[in-house]
């Protein structure tokens, strides 16, 4: 029997754990899995350990990940098990902040077409929410640290684990990150949301400002972000950029964001924009309230403003957008 044909033969005997009822058996079978020094079958066997609350294994899985940070360019390529493990250890709930905290300063690189590639991107990251999941007292501070990250996922991940924080002081570092900037446009993004997250009224007028034309890369993110908290003032917000400027683009950019607030007075105005604005900004209009396309009443209303003989063309747009998706 090959070395592959085993490796494969381990990891299925590992999907049929996920079936088996609780029992010493299965856990024992995963502690097994554990001890492997194939990466792969170790990360299986954490992903199923974390996934089924197997919390006993706990210290096992601890083991595994300082095995594997021994030599981890050859025995975790890829850092696929310390990852899995780290996010098994975080979904059990472990309190053993050291092990999280060498997850969050590990550097993996290994070789690649164009450059060494870091392969503990994602470890770093889990090993953050890790560490906001036990309470660790020094979590800002170590994502400060993963804000300024070389690796540009890696601070949309620590920008992401900030507003899970639900801390004052996270608010403050995200306006510092937003106001100085970021090469990465994702990164400022989820600034946006983080803070609409943490602090929505203290955010709005910082993130309204992004919302111009002379912000092109953050401007649309910027928008969204009001959209998607649904705060009542973010209308009023929107609006006004709206009627400030009439470039056709910067104001269907506009559109989907204030159908996400999902507003009385969002949707009065949007259904104005299909019966009063040109062509091409009533289609994007109306593809913005699909949103409502379960919602009887707004059909209705739509039906009702596009009854002119002049609104074929619309009511076409509208048969096909709120036509009932599977």
């Amino acid at each position: 029997m090959s070395k592959r044909s085993t490796i494969e033969e381990r990891l299925t005997g590992l999907s049929k754990l996920r079936e088996a009822p609780r029992s010493p058996t299965r856990a024992e079978e995963l502690q097994r899995a554990l001890l492997d020094k194939v990466n792969l079958v170790v990360a299986k066997a954490a992903q199923i350990a974390g996934d089924l609350g197997e919390s006993d294994l706990a210290p096992n899985l601890i083991e595994a990940f300082d095995r594997f940070m021994i030599n981890p360019n050859q025995s975790d390529k890829g850092c696929i098990a310390k990852t899995k493990i780290m996010k098994a250890l975080g979904t059990l709930e472990c309190e053993r902040a050291e092990v999280f905290l060498k997850g969050i300063r590990h550097f993996q690189l290994e070789p690649a077409y164009g450059g060494p590639v870091d392969t503990a991107c994602e470890l770093r990251v889990a090993s953050a929410l890790g560490l906001i999941q036990m309470g660790f007292s020094g979590v800002l501070t170590e994502l400060v640290t993963l804000m300024t990250d070389r690796e540009g996922e890696v601070r949309v991940g620590a920008v992401r684990a900030m507003a899970h924080t639900g801390r004052e002081e996270a608010v403050l570092l995200l306006r510092f990150k937003v106001l100085t900037g970021d090469p990465e446009p994702t990164v400022i993004s989820e600034c946006f949301t983080a803070l609409m997250k943490l602090s929505p009224t203290s955010s709005l007028m910082l993130i309204a400002d992004f919302i111009d034309p002379a912000h092109p890369t953050l401007c649309e993110a910027a928008a969204l972000a009001l959209g998607e908290s649904r705060v009542p003032e973010a209308f009023e917000l929107l609006k006004q950029k709206w009627e400030v400027n009439c470039q056709s683009q910067f104001r269907r950019t506009l559109l989907l964001p204030i159908a996400l607030l999902r507003q009385e007075a969002a949707l009065d105005f949007l259904l104005s924009v299909i019966t009063t604005k040109d062509f091409e900004t009533a289609r994007a209009a109306i593809t913005a309230l699909a949103l409502y396309r379960q919602d009887s009443k707004v059909q209705e209303r739509f039906r009702t403003a596009l009854a002119a003989p002049l609104q074929a063309r619309l009511r076409k747009v509208f048969e096909r957008e709120f036509a009932t998706r599977k």
